[in-house]
């Protein structure tokens, strides 16, 4: 929770849900400073100097307000200058400006703020596996519980890239057991049943060359009634991850493309004895199941067997 907030805070980049939960701290916490203000959201990209001056302004209603102004990466120079203009202004009722970038390159807006005295929160990315597992630990510190390093090591792993899911299991996983520190077993008890969990889990099966493993553990999926679709998209994903690689290893892509250097660490090292040929077959085995299982003729185990065999002999199921 944001316990501290200036005239004008711009949170700026970082990982999507951190900053939108960073967003909603700051209105929390100047709600609880000025409960009487009026609420308001702008689209820098859209808003005029005029826009942003009657959202500031008294009204009959109240004579402060909370503005979030979203997309500043794409706010007018004529908005960044009202704007740093309203830092040096002294106001008869406290509003607070939240300013919102998610993505984009808005240094220079962000840099102008500063100058003008602007609070600045630069919002943590997690593309690093250290970073997402602090996380997974902070989530369950933030409940005043903790978590073994394995076991958030481990819900890092399965919940790549979703800050979100993370703080939801956290939450979930706090409620339900009493357990402190949380471990592994009981992490795995949870996610183990996740569809898409399961379907990573026989993507490295397969990708390892474990063919046969992957292959039951599909069969055990199917029957337990796991949706073939969530298997599919994350075998689809784990490849894509891997073609990624490949190219950003050929310098054709920039490596941040592919995801967390970490992800990208993993996919090399599982990249060795493929080609292009054998990755385009494997996808074009994914596309069938994919048909398949949304309806077209065949039989949808098999499909995806097929695919997976194909995964796991790199393309050649007669290997």
């Amino acid at each position: 929770m944001v316990t501290q907030l200036s005239t004008v805070t711009y949170v700026y980049a970082g990982d999507k849900h951190l900053n939108n939960q960073t967003v909603q701290d700051l209105i929390a916490r100047a709600q609880q400073l000025v409960p009487q203000a009026q609420r308001i959201e702008l689209d820098a990209a859209q808003s005029s100097i005029y826009d942003f001056r009657e959202a500031t302004s008294p009204t009959l209603l109240s004579d402060t307000a909370i503005v979030i102004l979203s997309n500043m990466a794409q706010a007018s120079t004529d908005l960044v200058k009202e704007i740093t203009t309203y830092i040096s202004m002294p106001h008869d009722g406290q509003s607070y400006i939240i300013c919102q970038q998610l993505e984009g390159n808005a240094k220079k807006v962000k840099d102008t703020l500063q100058a003008a005295g602007a609070q600045i929160i630069t919002v943590q990315d997690l593309n690093k596996e250290r970073d997402l597992v602090e996380y997974v630990i902070s989530c369950f510190a933030a409940r005043k519980r903790m978590i073994t390093r394995n076991a958030a090591q481990f819900m890092a792993s399965v919940l790549i890239g979703q800050a979100d899911q993370i703080q939801a299991l956290s939450n979930q996983l706090c409620d339900d057991f009493d357990t402190d520190p949380i471990d592994i077993d009981v992490v795995q008890q949870y996610t183990t049943a996740a569809p898409q969990v399961k379907g990573f889990a026989i993507a490295d099966m397969a990708l390892a060359g474990n063919g046969a493993a992957a292959v039951v553990q599909l069969r055990q999926a199917l029957i337990q009634g796991t949706d073939p679709l969530a298997i599919i998209g994350a075998l689809a994903s784990s490849l894509r991850t891997m073609a990624k690689t490949a190219v950003a290893q050929a310098g054709l892509i920039a490596s941040r493309e592919v995801g967390p250097s970490w992800l990208m660490n993993k996919a090399r090292k599982q990249l060795s004895g493929w080609n292009t040929p054998a990755m385009a077959k494997c996808f074009e085995l994914l596309a069938q199941a994919d048909a398949v299982a949304k309806g077209a003729p065949g039989d949808t185990q098999y499909a995806l067997e097929q695919a997976v065999m194909a995964i796991a002999t790199r393309g050649n199921q007669n290997a």
